[in-house]
């Protein structure tokens, strides 16, 4: 595993915004299978929504389990979920979980258009079921070929991609379901964004375990 520079997270936090990318090592057997099948260091992958800089951050993400709660409904599922950061990597970097959080920033001009696309994008896919690992990996393997899967299961690269794509960040093709968390890390330098925007710096996310945040998304 590369030693990427670290940041702590109480230094990250107020800079985080919406559009950000959380990529994750796990420890899991299930992310040692994702990662050598995608031959990256990283299993997972979210993204950071953050409508105004006096709200706390979010994690859109998805996920085969219940994370934290979904702050759309204030209920608990698995699939495609927003959850509070805090809340979420408090679970995830748990022992039951192993995850450790790295993040690329989204250097782009931020605007109340920007949140508001990507609450839209949320909205319209939260809750949606995430695959299981065979039907994942066929569906990767389609995607490389530019055949698009159906949204009505996707995996979190898939969410994140197709939120980039409404969000006007990545173009239609390749489709959402070609993407994994390889693809927005630092290892795979291919990455065109669109809207003059590109990805900052990957850092380590040193956690502290922060206490949750009352969190709440407006306009969703």
């Amino acid at each position: 595993m590369h030693h990427w520079p670290t940041i702590r997270y109480e230094d990250l936090e107020p800079r985080l915004r919406t559009g950000d990318i959380v990529l994750f090592h796990g420890a899991s057997r299930r992310s040692r299978i994702i990662e050598a099948a995608t031959e990256s260091e990283f299993s997972h992958i979210g993204m950071i929504v953050r409508a105004g800089r006096d709200n706390p951050p979010l994690l859109w993400q998805t996920d085969p389990r219940a994370v934290a709660e979904d702050v759309v409904d204030d209920g608990q599922h698995g699939g495609a979920q927003l959850n509070d950061l805090t809340a979420a990597l408090t679970v995830m970097t748990s022992p039951a979980y192993g995850d450790t959080p790295y993040i690329r920033q989204l250097v782009v001009e931020h605007t109340s258009e920007l949140d508001e696309q990507a609450l839209q994008a949320i909205a319209a896919v939260d809750r949606t079921p995430f695959p299981a690992l065979a039907k994942l990996i066929r569906e990767w393997l389609l995607g490389h070929l530019h055949i698009a899967t159906s949204i009505q299961r996707m995996d979190c690269a898939e969410t994140v991609a197709l939120t980039y794509q409404r969000m006007g960040f990545l173009a239609p093709d390749p489709p959402p379901n070609s993407y994994n968390p390889r693809d927005f890390s630092e290892q795979h330098m291919n990455l065109r964004l669109l809207r003059g925007a590109t990805l900052g710096p990957q850092l380590e996310v040193v956690w502290s375990g922060a206490g949750s945040s009352e969190a709440r998304a407006p306009g969703v």
